[in-house]
């Protein structure tokens, strides 16, 4: 969903862009290897858990609760399960998971996890400092978040040069001191090139907000009668107050520090 949204935004503004995944337990019967995985590098980091390396999983029909305890045991996290909210959606501690992966990412592993328990794509993690909590979307999505984009790389605009040299091949070619004093490299390419964007750079970040207000959950923004805000700071940040849905469409799973 985040590739369509980049997309849009590509094609609304005419800009180049440049933007997670998820988790696994240890079974009791089936062999979970976790290969080269690192703890990260303070407790805290939370985020370098989840890009850790694993070589790889078998669970076969594994209860979830041992998901989570694989968790808590090789990234030194708190693992917060909303269990009275998962057992609305027919979730509990006894629901299999089946997964066989090689080579991938913690954070690839919880969300292949997350979306088998949920055929609905209904649950969802959010990482705060060292505590990992997971819950359903609509339970996530009650909690206002901030968070801060980049985009300038978003708004780099590439110019057009139209004064290049252009290069004759079929001149000083021949040999001989006339021609040698040929220049190859003809001053002025010419005209054309297509229309230049001129617009100011406050005027681009406006573009920007503009479309991602009218394509990302626009419901939920306060110019739409939702609370979500989106900010320009110094026309190179977004700072973006909204629901974590939002934040997963613009950015990947959300992990913030504490």
């Amino acid at each position: 969903m985040r590739e369509l949204i980049l997309a849009v935004i590509t094609a609304t503004l005419g800009l180049t862009l440049g933007a997670s995944a998820q988790p696994a337990p240890e079974p009791k019967d089936q062999s979970t290897r976790p290969g080269t995985t690192k703890p990260p590098k303070s407790e805290s980091d939370l985020r370098r858990f989840l890009r850790t390396q694993i070589e790889q999983v078998e669970w076969d029909d594994t209860p979830f609760s041992e998901v989570i305890d694989w968790l808590r045991e090789h990234g030194q996290v708190n693992v917060v399960v909303r269990w009275n909210v998962l057992q609305e959606q027919g979730i509990d501690q006894d629901s299999p998971v089946s997964l066989r992966l090689k080579d991938v990412k913690v954070a690839t592993i919880l969300s292949e996890a997350l979306a088998q328990l949920s055929q609905t794509k209904e649950l969802r993690y959010l990482g705060v400092g060292r505590t990992l909590t997971i819950s359903t979307r609509q339970d996530l999505n009650k909690r206002l978040y901030t968070r801060a984009y980049s985009v300038n790389d978003l708004l780099f605009r590439i110019p057009d040069f139209t004064d290049a040299p252009s290069i004759n091949i079929q001149q000083g070619g021949g040999g001989g001191q006339g021609s040698a004093q040929q220049n190859p490299f003809q001053g002025g390419g010419g005209g054309g090139g297509g229309d230049e964007d001129t617009r100011s750079r406050s005027e681009r970040i406006k573009d920007l907000i503009e479309t991602i207000t009218a394509t990302v959950e626009p419901e939920s923004w306060r110019e739409n009668g939702g609370e979500g805000t989106i900010k320009s700071f110094n026309d190179s940040v977004l700072v973006v107050r909204a629901c974590l849905e939002v934040h997963e469409r613009l950015g990947g799973p959300l992990v913030l520090e504490e």
